[in-house]
């Protein structure tokens, strides 16, 4: 697999998480009624459509991306089952002790992942800031 492919795969990855939290966002919204549910519902589908434009702009910017490798990368999206929710988040009341406890939990994950990916982003200026002293520019 080439990296064109990779990287359309981690794009395609990262519409659907992004698309996914934002509707999970908003559809807790009418559970808690928290403007921070909506504010990050709408920034998430936002930001999930941008990455549609992105990966529009990627594949025409690589010319010899190719329709064989396009048709491979969603051929893979297709899932071969369909995934059902547990019947604690399907059917759980908003109020109980473990609904409350895996919605703590998915914030936590999602700082921690703040955190890493932040992590990478302050590597990578630093690895830009190094590069360019080391040129001289």
């Amino acid at each position: 697999m080439s990296l064109r492919v990779v990287h359309v795969l981690l794009i395609l990855a990262s519409i659907s998480l992004s698309a996914f939290f934002g509707t999970w966002c908003l559809k807790n919204y009418g559970f808690h009624s928290d403007p921070l549910m909506v504010i990050l519902g709408y920034l998430s589908l936002s930001s999930s459509g941008g990455l549609v434009f992105y990966l529009i702009y990627f594949i025409r910017k690589t010319k010899g991306f190719g329709l064989l490798t396009l048709l491979f990368v969603l051929g893979n999206l297709i899932p071969l089952t369909g995934a059902n929710a547990c019947a604690v988040c399907q059917f759980g009341t908003p109020d109980s002790p473990l609904v409350m406890a895996i919605r703590e939990g998915i914030w936590i994950i999602l700082f921690i992942v703040a955190g890493i990916l932040s992590s990478f982003l302050a590597l990578f200026l630093f690895w830009a800031k190094r590069s360019r002293e080391l040129n001289g520019k």
